[in-house]
């Protein structure tokens, strides 16, 4: 049987774009369905939850108040498939290596396996997006080892993709028993194999090509 949950509000409420503001951790195959009746917000899960396991729903900015337009923000759900809540916390600040600037939306994750091709196959089981100063904090962590890797999700998949998503790591398996900190940088892999840009003849007998990195 899928889970169902409802929240009540004391006022009358509306949802608005919860697609592109309500983010889950751990994140889920298939985002719930959200509706609302009156007070009332109803969420219907459509894959079995995992056990003993917190979940976080940050509504993000996609509550507001139905007469006056209020938006309720950042309103977290917080819930648990065992008998407690997880309550660690993980927090920090991810630059990016060449100029220290930070950017809004880096995915900072953690993984509960350490191979190296984790990032590419395998969703995080924590995370959270850095704000515009570039600080994030992970929320209602189980203690225990894990993988922590930066991430410049761009297709918003929860999985690294090569070649045109930045990237940053903690050099060494971090061990959470207790709120901790922990800042990051995040840098463009260097690209592996050469390939043409772009080509252009620009006169007869005279051709002109781009390579994505510098030739020998």
């Amino acid at each position: 049987m899928l889970f169902r949950s409802r929240i009540e509000f004391d006022e009358l409420i509306a949802l608005k774009d919860e697609t592109n503001q309500i983010i889950i951790s751990p994140p889920l195959e298939k985002l719930p369905d959200f509706s609302v009746n009156k007070k009332n917000i109803y969420i219907n899960f459509k894959e079995k939850l995992k056990s003993n396991t917190t979940y976080n729903i940050n509504f993000g900015n996609s509550i507001i108040d139905k007469h006056e337009g209020n938006i309720l923000e950042n309103f977290q759900y917080i819930f648990s498939t065992s008998d407690f809540i997880d309550s660690l916390q993980l927090s920090g600040k991810c630059c990016l290596a060449k100029d220290l600037k930070t950017e809004k939306g880096i995915l900072i994750s953690l993984y509960n396996e350490f191979d190296d091709s984790i990032p590419l196959k395998q969703k995080p089981a924590y995370f959270a997006k850095t704000d515009s100063s570039g600080n994030y904090k992970i929320k209602n962590i189980r203690e225990g080892n894990y993988k922590v890797i930066a991430l410049q999700d761009k297709n918003a998949n929860f999985l690294f993709d090569p070649g045109s998503e930045r990237i940053g790591f903690a050099d060494s398996i971090l061990n959470i028993s207790r709120n901790d900190s922990l800042n990051l940088l995040i840098f463009e892999e260097q690209k592996s194999k050469q390939f043409i840009v772009k080509s252009s003849c620009e006169e007869f007998g005279k051709l002109s090509l781009i390579f994505n990195k510098q030739i020998g």
